[in-house]
């Protein structure tokens, strides 16, 4: 619970206003619940010395109108308490957002995405933000409530009052013995989400590939098993949070009876009025529910404490792929791009997975990446715009090391394409612009025109402006590439990086692709994978890779006649194009 209120700490902080007028509001509430048992005394003890119809009315009136101002003051608490776990809400799921969004692609290795959207869902949702402010406020409210209602009977009648509170020990060492196995069974209950998250994200994402291979039966048996998984973790939670209230209420039906039993017999004694007792009556039910709000505070604020932890671990992980502390500017002029002695492995703990990779290429150059599956081709791809960063070695743009460049400097020169398309769910033209200003209609369609998709947008109900559908579900696989493609072109990037992005298309297609690409960016760094024998003779530069390393650099006539593993791949590609154009 401690954890949970210093991490809402600092957002109660900039709504000081607020949060004083909820605290205010609660004070006002239980005030006048405490109010109202008096005036009951009042009118009962009254009786006896004269019934009156203006006595009656003035005290009836009394009544009503603090029930009246009760029930208004509390309404406008509900709802300013309401408004606050929304903002709460928000104001966090923002924030762990903006620093997860942030952080490298090792941190995506590490939490599935389903466990993501648990916990920026489900845990902010249904747990933090309601104790951050309806459970805080509650518990503020019935403490005030138990305070004032303890006072008065203190006054009243101290032995009477302490009978009244005979059951509040037995509670709260009930709450101090349960407290540890709510947290674990809404700590099980919280895992069990995430894995039934982290399944649909799979399996929905890969519904074509369930599909076809029939596997609907087993998907729908593993489902099964998670939710039946979920439904024994709550229902264990549930158990336990029902003994919990259920054993608070036991208590609020035993200070009523000892109160009814002693004060009976005083009332009978002629040591206590029948307007006191009544009053006691009301006293010691503000009682046990005030403990049990605040016990059920404590409760909420073991399970807010899980959600915190679980928070907490995306927030303290850190990027790898940081700013330098004094960023150094771009280069003027055309670029050029220089690896130099690179090396990279994920963890100290495994072999160089690229080792001592150096060579360089100009503007306006087209730079061909091959080799065998495995070789490293995509991780020397990833090393340019740092998705990762090198182990050993520099890459310099210019004269400069990227890495004393601000990452969206660099980034900003830098179109990519990646091997797997990505296709968001939004328009055609929000695939393509990504939100950035720049990006115009204009630019989007020139960018789609380049990829050669134009025709197909043409034909389109809505042209730009069609909605593609969940991860592009309306479109082939040669659209999605060109539409990644297209996102790439967009902006006008000095570097383009295409990772074997064109493996969907046709032959003919590619080769308007590469055709258009000469004038769309004649001046760019082209950097690119691709199986297409003819796309990768055309290179400037060739550099084949093999075991990380590259074996041959040179241009496709040179690396011809020298024979080695780039004739040797060269060939085999190209059989297999041939055999494929053949079929």
């Amino acid at each position: 619970m401690i954890r949970a209120i210093r991490f809402v700490f600092p957002y109660w902080a900039r709504h000081r206003g607020r949060m004083t007028l909820i605290v205010f509001l609660g004070v006002v509430v239980a005030a006048a619940q405490v109010v109202m048992p008096l005036v009951m005394r009042h009118l009962i003890d009254g009786l006896k010395a004269g019934f009156t119809y203006g006595f009656i009315l003035r005290d009836a009136g009394v009544i009503l109108g603090a029930g009246v101002a009760m029930a208004v003051v509390n309404m406008f608490a509900i709802r300013n308490r309401a408004w606050m776990n929304m903002r709460l809400e928000w104001e966090i799921r923002q924030a762990v957002f903006e620093h997860i969004v942030r952080l490298d692609r090792g941190f995506y290795h590490r939490y599935p995405t389903g466990d993501i959207v648990t916990r920026l869902v489900d845990d902010v949702q249904e747990k933090l933000s309601w104790f951050a402010c309806s459970g805080v406020f509650r518990a503020i409210q019935s403490g005030v409530t138990f305070a004032a209602a303890f006072g008065t009977m203190l006054a009243l009648n101290p032995g009477l009052c302490l009978w009244a509170v005979v059951p509040l020990p037995f509670l709260l060492a009930f709450h101090v013995r349960v407290r540890r196995l709510i947290s674990e069974r809404f700590s099980e209950v919280q895992k069990a989400i995430s894995a039934i998250f982290s399944f649909l994200e799979a399996c929905f994402s890969g519904i074509r590939v369930v599909k076809a291979n029939r596997k609907e039966a087993c998907q729908e048996q593993i489902f099964g098993q998670k939710v039946q998984a979920q439904r024994d973790a709550e229902v264990a939670a549930a158990r336990v949070h029902a003994a919990f209230g259920s054993v608070f209420h036991n208590g609020e039906v035993a200070g009523t009876i000892l109160v009814f039993m002693v004060g009976g017999l005083q009332v009978m004694e002629g040591r206590l009025s029948l307007g006191d007792l009544v009053a006691f009556q009301f006293f010691a039910s503000m009682l046990t529910w005030p403990v049990f709000d605040i016990g059920n505070f404590v409760v909420s604020g073991r399970r807010a404490g899980v959600c915190v932890l679980r928070l907490q671990e995306m927030l303290d992980a850190v990027t790898t792929i940081q700013d330098p502390p004094s960023p150094a500017s771009l280069p003027e002029g055309s670029v050029s791009l220089e690896f130099s002695g690179v090396s990279y492995r994920p963890s100290p703990e495994v072999p160089d997975l690229l080792r001592d990779l150096s060579f360089s290429a100009k503007a306006g150059q087209r730079v061909a990446v091959v080799g065998r599956l495995g070789s490293g081709k995509s991780l020397l791809m990833a090393l340019i715009p740092r998705l990762l960063d090198t182990s050993s070695g520099r890459v310099l743009l210019g004269e400069t090391d990227i890495r004393d460049l601000r990452v969206a400097d660099w980034r900003g020169l830098i179109g990519f394409a990646p091997q797997e398309p990505v296709i968001f769910s939004g328009t055609l033209a929000e695939n393509v612009s990504l939100g950035r200003p720049g990006v115009t209609p204009k630019e989007v369609r020139a960018a789609l025109d380049a990829a050669q998709l134009s025709a197909e947008v043409a034909s389109l109900p809505k042209g730009i402006d069609t909605v593609v559908g969940p991860r592009g579900l309306t479109l082939s696989g040669g659209q999605k590439q060109r539409v990644a493609v297209a996102r790439a072109l967009a902006g006008r990037p000095a570097i383009l990086l295409l990772d074997d992005c064109t493996s969907a298309m046709d032959a003919d297609t590619e080769d308007r692709l590469w055709e258009a690409l000469r004038t769309f960016l004649p001046g760019a760094l082209q950097v690119f994978i691709t199986h297409r024998p003819k796309t990768v003779a055309a290179a400037d530069l060739i550099l084949t890779l093999e075991n990380g390393a590259v074996a041959q650099a040179g241009t496709h006539e040179s690396l011809m006649r020298s024979g080695g593993p780039y004739r040797e791949i060269y060939q085999r590609v190209k059989l297999e194009s041939e055999l494929k154009d053949v079929q």
